[in-house]
């Protein structure tokens, strides 16, 4: 797993990586999540994302990995438009060429 970066964005920071390569990124299995969930639980700290258990995984044919849709318009589109209408209209980035 990669660490990153630590990069500051306004309100906060972000995690930066140098490259994503896809065949080295293992992907997240219902046992992997649930043991993070657990360990969030115990200790009460961010694990890999995960702040606790959901009451979803007492669901019997239930799947975190199979049956959870990521929500493209929060989770994507939501953050990118926000980030470039900054980049593009405020003033703290007008020496930028991108900046309009």
């Amino acid at each position: 797993m990669e660490a990153g970066k630590f990069v500051p964005s306004e309100k906060g920071h972000c995690r930066a990586y140098l490259r994503m390569d896809h065949q080295s990124a293992a992907a997240r299995s219902d046992e992997s999540l649930q043991q993070s969930s657990v360990a969030a639980r115990q200790t009460g700290k961010r694990k890999d994302g995960m702040l606790g258990q959901s009451v979803l995984w007492f669901l019997p044919y239930f799947s975190f990995t199979k049956n959870v849709v990521i929500d493209y318009m929060h989770g994507t589109l939501l953050g990118v438009t926000k980030k470039m209408l900054e980049l593009w209209f405020d003033k703290t980035h007008a020496s930028e060429p991108f900046n309009i």
